[in-house]
């Protein structure tokens, strides 16, 4: 590295750590008994009453002082994850400069020097343990591309490793709880991963719409109550869906030129309603490992409700083709015109263009529940989000754990409250209430073990439901029947191909 260039890197990161440093301070300054912070001009307290923010404190990570002497560490990162670990240079964008700051301070906190190749993280874990070499240090991809080599003995387990804290809010118990194994850990997500809120799906609305139509569907007048009342269900929404429906060219067609209640994309569109019904999919053994849920009542009527709103409902529009992930756009596009009061996609679609320069103000509220009777909003994440892990063929892997450890508490201080705060609440919604609702759908993620490894242990299962669906099939039974025989075959054999790996542990 140019050394002008290297001392530049550095002293960013003395000041970052300096601001980082001031910052944690300040949010837990001194606080008088009158409720204001010290050192403020004193105000009229018989006109204005005093208000106290609460002091935000990060927990910090417990890493010694450690320092790898300049060593590389390489990440492989899947192509669908650019940007994710590292990125070119400052642009004054709140996330974009975090996560360039992230690597410099980390960099200058461990002695490490931290470089990216972008690729097909597959072929190239594949190639780095067949032939037993030391590549690349920690591979970053979606979870179901790299779960697969769990079961060929290719990834290290994360709780032999030192420097990874597990307890540590960095590491969220919801996925290491999903994905773990007999008490190993080979797989690590979490606010590293800013796909895993990305691709986190909500339900937006458009006010104007709702304002429209609120004189004779009185929920759309307030649908935060509702949601913060618990009595945001699908029957509700569903009901409200079907009355929603304006043939806008007059042709008496349903086609893409008219109103709808809500825009549904119909392959990846239909997995909220597993989480967000609370319906597990593959769940926890005694032993450690798997079984398929068999408990059906609550599945299939649950499906029966999200069936009979594709079909039977007035108000829905559903997307033409099934696998294309761009019918996301198709449906934001609608949505930004007019045409659908509810919209069900992901929170990246906040992000993009269509919704930035939307003319309408929208809101966004959580999945709903299946009943009242429900206790918390279920979120569903869909299981493109990154995850990390480390070869086995890593000759240095306490020193890839250690920059985990680091990028990841930065992350959870850092990163991932920019992402919430300033690039999805803050640049791109300009509703105060909408941005509670963010924090809402955000703490209720939750993460089924099938979609880790639906690669292998998933046998389809998912897949069989999506398509009975999407073809207005309510035979569920059947479809169960077949997909969990197909699920129980895959546990039995993975099963033993895993305790080939493991059995002399």
């Amino acid at each position: 590295m140019d050394m002008t260039l290297q001392k530049i890197k550095r002293l960013t990161a003395f000041i970052l750590f300096a601001v980082i440093m001031l910052s944690l301070f300040a949010c837990s300054g001194d606080v008088s008994d009158s409720g204001k912070e010290s050192g403020l001009p004193a105000s009229d307290e018989s006109t204005k009453p005093a208000v106290t923010e609460p002091a935000i404190e990060y927990e910090p990570d417990d890493l010694p002082e450690l320092n790898f002497s300049g060593e590389s560490i390489e990440f492989y990162v899947g192509d669908s994850h650019l940007d994710e670990i590292t990125v070119e240079e400052l642009r004054s964008e709140a996330v974009n400069d975090s996560i360039y700051n992230r690597e410099l301070f980390v960099e200058e906190r461990l002695g490490v020097d931290i470089s990216v190749v972008y690729g097909n993280s597959q072929n190239a874990l594949l190639k780095q343990v067949t032939a037993d070499e030391d590549t690349f240090d920690i591979y970053c991809d979606c979870i179901h591309y790299l779960s697969p080599y769990i079961f060929d003995g290719y990834l290290v387990d994360a709780r032999e490793l030192d420097y990874l804290d597990l307890s540590k809010p960095w590491w969220p118990d919801d996925f290491i709880q999903a994905v773990e194994l007999e008490d190993r850990l080979f797989l690590l997500s979490g606010p590293l991963s800013l796909s895993r809120t990305k691709y986190t799906f909500a339900v937006y609305f458009n006010k104007d719409l709702a304002d429209d139509y609120a004189e004779t569907i009185p929920e759309l007048s307030d649908l935060y109550s509702l949601v913060e009342e618990g009595k945001w269900t699908f029957d509700v929404m569903t009901s409200i869906t079907d009355s929603v429906y304006q043939d806008l060219n007059g042709n008496s067609d349903r086609d893409e030129d008219d109103i709808y209640g809500i825009g549904i994309q119909t392959d990846i569109g239909l997995d909220p309603v597993w989480s967000g019904f609370e319906i597990s999919i593959l769940e926890h053994t005694d032993d450690g490992w798997f079984s398929v849920n068999s408990n059906t009542e609550k599945m299939f009527a649950g499906l029966e409700k999200f069936r009979s709103m594709m079909f039977d409902s007035n108000g829905t529009y559903l997307t033409r083709s099934r696998e294309d992930s761009s019918l996301f756009d198709e449906l934001a596009v609608r949505f930004a015109n007019g045409q659908l009061l509810f919209m069900l996609n992901k929170f990246e679609a906040a992000e993009k263009e269509t919704l930035r320069n939307m003319k309408s103000d929208y809101g966004i509220i959580p999945f709903p529940k299946y009943d009242e009777k429900q206790k918390e909003y279920g979120s569903h994440s869909h299981d493109n989000q990154m995850a990390f892990a480390i070869p086995i063929t890593n000759e240095n892997a306490d020193m890839a754990a250690a920059v985990l450890e680091a990028m990841a508490s930065y992350s959870y201080r850092d990163t991932h409250p920019t992402y919430l705060d300033f690039a999805l609440k803050g640049k791109y919604m300009s509703d105060a209430r909408a941005r509670k609702m963010v924090d809402l759908i955000n703490a209720h993620v939750s993460f089924d073990p099938y979609w880790a490894y639906v690669s292998t242990l998933g046998g389809g299962f998912v897949f069989s439901f999506r398509s009975a669906l999407r073809s207005n099939n309510s035979a569920f039974a059947s479809e169960y029947a077949s997909a969990a025989a197909s699920v129980k075959r895959n546990l039995i054999g993975y099963k033993v191909k895993y305790n080939a790996q493991f059995k002399d542990d």
